[in-house]
């Protein structure tokens, strides 16, 4: 079902998640989440677009993210995520299903943090909002927790994600769904940084025992603190991950 390969893929990204794919939370263009938190009574809107070019079919499905977050304390946000999704299924364009996906609400709880160490836990739930019979929906609740843990400065940050999902499904796929990452933010001015990433998640599929990996790398442009811009390619390692991902976005805080 090419839904469920996109929100697994993309899911710790737009899942992301938890799984991956729907990143799509994370500091766009990484799938892994990071430990920041806005503060209290600050707010954050994250507007991102993926192009993913499939392994096998060569189709081009599109994922456009939006996440409006809000700092309820100084160590807790509350956010909430919507992603409109293409996806091609053939070659003939009335095969091509277009529409709002499920929704996302999820906190991000800064749970620790001593020196250049931190840790945060992220539990999300996803709201069945998406038209399931047009395959962009899952039509049940599917919740999932991930653990952050995060060493580093201003200049260079090293991150670790462990996630799971109960990607909860009347399709017959895999409902316990497990993801891991790293990535590393390198500051090469006060303004520029440049991210990469290595990550892995279950197969959706219960018939196959591959775990689909990527690797990603990406720049992210701060022309001032109020204001990120980015820009990234994620390149699938294995058959059963997708082709490729390339995509931007835009970060705006108040």
């Amino acid at each position: 079902m090419k839904y469920a390969r996109l929100m697994s893929s993309h899911f710790f990204v737009c899942l992301l998640p938890c799984a991956f794919p729907l990143s799509a939370f994370a500091a766009h263009p990484l799938s892994s989440e990071d430990t920041g938190v806005q503060g209290a009574g600050n707010w954050q809107l994250e507007l991102n677009s993926d192009r993913i070019r499939q392994r096998d079919t060569h189709n081009a499905d599109i994922a456009v993210n939006a996440t409006l977050t809000r700092g309820l304390s100084d160590s807790l946000d509350l956010a909430v995520n919507m992603v409109w999704l293409r996806l091609q299924s053939g070659d003939d364009p009335r095969e091509t299903q277009r529409g709002w996906g499920d929704t996302a609400i999820f906190l991000k709880w800064r749970a620790w943090e001593q020196g250049k160490y931190s840790f945060a836990l992220k539990p999300q739930l996803n709201i069945p909002t998406g038209d399931h019979a047009k395959g962009i929906g899952s039509d049940r609740y599917q919740p999932s927790l991930t653990s952050v843990g995060a060493w580093g400065d201003d200049q260079l940050t090293v991150l670790g994600n462990l996630g799971y999902q109960y990607a909860d499904n009347p399709d017959g796929q895999r409902k316990d769904i497990w993801s891991a990452s790293t990535a590393v933010q390198f500051g090469v001015t006060e303004k520029l940084r440049v991210v990469s990433e290595l990550g892995t998640y279950t197969n959706s599929d219960p018939a196959s025992k591959k775990y689909p990996a990527f690797a990603n790398v990406g720049l992210i442009y701060s022309p001032t603190d109020k204001l990120d811009l980015d820009i990234g390619y994620r390149h699938g390692l294995n058959r059963a991950e997708a082709l490729y991902q390339f995509g931007g976005g835009v970060t705006v805080r108040w």
